[in-house]
């Protein structure tokens, strides 16, 4: 911002004393002019003999006014430039098009600041490893829907379509403890220990069908092959005394 004021020191009041109100106010006017544009006026009296010393006391205060305002300009930008940088670098500042704003430069042509974009292709992402410990929640605080899930997903024996499961799960409005308490009864039927468990349905499916309301048939430990030949030869046995064939 240009400078709207001249360099009008209180000390002139005892300098030039031996100037008349005519002569003293010539000279002040033309130290306004020359302030705004640089133009010298014509003096006439005896102001002309003052006029170098109030203009080259202008000049300093005009040089000195520059150099403070282009130190604060060079300030300004330095600040500004840092605060959008950091803000630039944990994302928090945005383009209209979506991108992060990444730097700040000088523009050497008309000394505004100007913004330069870099637009995020990469995603940051984390390498968890190892096994997650088990949550544990404070008392009365409900387990949010993925932590009830993981729990169902765990004891349910078949692990086939977890996204569909999710889904349906997600439906199901019976306790959790229901669920679970169901899927340990019936892994003990005889269904879903049949044929080293081909007939459990689908985690989904079970979901969508309310099966944890079935009632499974125990399963019946199958007899030793010993135990098998005996009841065989027993039967035979009662087959020919029967038939007469044993005497």
């Amino acid at each position: 911002m240009a400078r709207n004021y001249a360099a009008l020191l209180h000390e002139y009041l005892e300098e030039m004393d031996i100037l008349s109100d005519a002569e003293f106010g010539r000279l002040c006017r033309a130290l306004l002019a020359y302030s705004m544009d640089g133009r010298e006026g014509q003096l006439e009296g005896a102001e002309k003999v003052l006029w170098k010393r109030v203009k080259n006391q202008e000049d300093r205060f005009q040089e000195n006014y520059k150099e403070q305002a282009k130190a604060k300009r060079t300030a300004g930008k330095r600040g500004a430039a840092k605060r959008w940088q950091a803000m630039a670098d944990d994302g928090s500042v945005m383009a209209d098009d979506g991108t992060a704003i990444n730097d700040m430069a000088d523009d050497s042509k008309n000394g505004y600041t100007e913004t330069k974009t870099k637009t995020k292709t990469e995603t940051e992402t984390k390498d968890i490893r190892g096994d997650t410990p088990p949550v544990i929640l404070p008392a009365g605080i409900l387990p949010s829907p993925a932590t009830t899930f993981d729990r169902f997903w765990a004891a349910y024996p078949k692990k086939v379509g977890k996204g569909a499961a999710q889904k349906s799960f997600s439906k199901v409005k019976v306790p959790l403890e229901q669920l679970l308490g169901a899927i340990e009864r019936q892994k003990l039927s005889d269904q879903w220990t049949r044929e080293n468990g081909r007939y459990i349905p689908n985690p989904a499916t079970w979901l969508n069908q309310c099966r944890w309301e079935d009632d499974l048939s125990p399963c019946v430990q199958s007899q030793s092959g010993e135990t098998q030949r005996q009841q065989k030869a027993w039967t035979e046995i009662a087959r020919q005394i029967e038939s007469g064939d044993v005497i």
